[in-house]
């Protein structure tokens, strides 16, 4: 579970200096390349003991690691198991969560929503959101999102999304910001910033942010 790697700072001064060697022995703890605990000088054995039950993989760790490696009905087994050891976990209730987007978006929006602006819990919301709108009879909420109305436009811009129409889904929303105010404005910028996060590095989010500026400030 530790690999322990012996290095001769004299011979490798450029790690030294990277890693803030100041006296030896210096003992890192990494984890993924990123530095997670450090001791420095001789220390008696209980307490590299804790040293190394802090570093080794954690139960959740292991359980998301071998989910990563099954297919989705295993690891789904995993994953269920797991959280109900750890349901304050947030890294497993969003692996989870992803995991059942297509199956059980209800599911998945409820383990979501334990753990909000943790990393990827916003996007399984917004994905969610969109299934649940992906039916929806955009014909009939044009003219209703056009008039004004906020929760219109909301459900009718996630339709659109969920069926590729991006461009016109950001535009149905930016509309919104640009021609209410108060509470309306606001649920239209939260939803375009929903959606910014979803659509990543698409080329339309770009401009849609600009004009978001503009039309807030």
């Amino acid at each position: 579970e530790v690999v322990l790697v012996k290095v001769d700072v004299d011979r490798a001064q450029e790690l030294a200096q990277r890693y803030g060697v100041q006296g030896i022995p210096a003992v890192i703890g990494l984890r993924d390349g990123v530095v997670v605990d450090r001791f420095t000088g001789a220390v008696p054995s209980v307490q590299i003991e804790a040293f190394l039950d802090r570093l080794a993989p954690s139960a959740e760790d292991r359980a998301l690691a071998a989910a990563r490696d099954q297919d989705p009905d295993a690891a789904r087994v995993t994953l269920e198991a797991a959280v109900t050891a750890s349901p304050a976990h947030t890294g497993l209730a969003v692996a989870l969560a992803e995991l059942l987007l297509d199956s059980d978006p209800d599911r998945a929006r409820e383990l979501a929503g334990r753990h909000p602006g943790a990393p990827g819990a916003d996007r399984v919301l917004a994905r969610a959101d969109l299934a649940a709108a992906a039916g929806a009879d955009v014909d009939a909420l044009r003219p209703r999102a056009d008039a004004g109305d906020a929760e219109a436009a909301v459900t009718l811009a996630r339709a659109l999304a969920a069926r590729g129409g991006t461009i016109e889904a950001l535009d149905v929303l930016l509309r919104l910001v640009e021609a209410t105010s108060g509470d309306d404005r606001e649920t239209g910028r939260r939803e375009l910033v929903a959606l910014f996060a979803l659509l990543g590095d698409d080329p339309n989010v770009g401009p849609a942010r600009a004009r978001l500026a503009r039309a807030l400030f």
